[in-house]
């Protein structure tokens, strides 16, 4: 009777961490820690420049990527796609109305236009996307397989091309 109580316990407490911890069990971790790419595209259709998807608030005139680095050129900037980027993120893209005057890209300011973008698909992987057709486009639509148009403020839609100042990239 008592090797058959220890068989049990020994077989009970096997499938017990075999649940409880899955590297034990040999199989892999299904979490991914690349963010994806968020990669905004000029007006030639060629030239790129891009940022992570991870959170975070990315001003493409000034400062970014550090002080004094400037990876893109805002005024350029016609099209963005999506690669690789996680289900259940928020993409709030604007310009704001400075003249062209650096200080961080700050909520509360004049916006010529505010988008937000909302990936529905783990991973999302977009085609190019052009910012101008966002003005037509419906909220809670989709614009693109695993992309909605969420919210829009646009002040004046011919402001939209080569205008985008800032990128924030929302986690829920």
């Amino acid at each position: 009777m008592n090797n058959l109580n220890s068989a049990v316990l020994n077989t009970f407490l096997a499938i017990f961490f075999l649940h409880a911890t899955p590297s034990l069990a040999g199989t892999e971790s299904t979490t991914d820690t690349n963010p994806g790419r968020i990669t905004f595209i000029y007006e030639n259709g060629i030239e790129q420049c891009g940022v992570d998807a991870s959170p975070q608030v990315f001003e493409i005139s000034y400062y970014a990527g550090g002080p004094g680095i400037r990876p893109c050129d805002h005024s350029r900037v016609r099209f963005i796609k999506l690669d690789g980027v996680r289900s259940a993120v928020t993409i709030r893209l604007w310009s704001y109305l400075r003249g062209g005057k650096p200080g961080g890209c700050q909520s509360s300011e004049t916006h010529n236009f505010t988008l937000y973008l909302r990936t529905i698909k783990n991973p999302t992987n977009t085609q190019i996307i052009d910012l101008r057709n966002l003005a037509d486009y419906p909220l809670n639509t989709p614009i693109q397989p695993g992309v909605t148009l969420t919210n829009k403020y646009i002040k004046d839609a011919n402001k939209i091309d080569k205008n985008l100042s800032c990128v924030q990239v929302i986690y829920d």
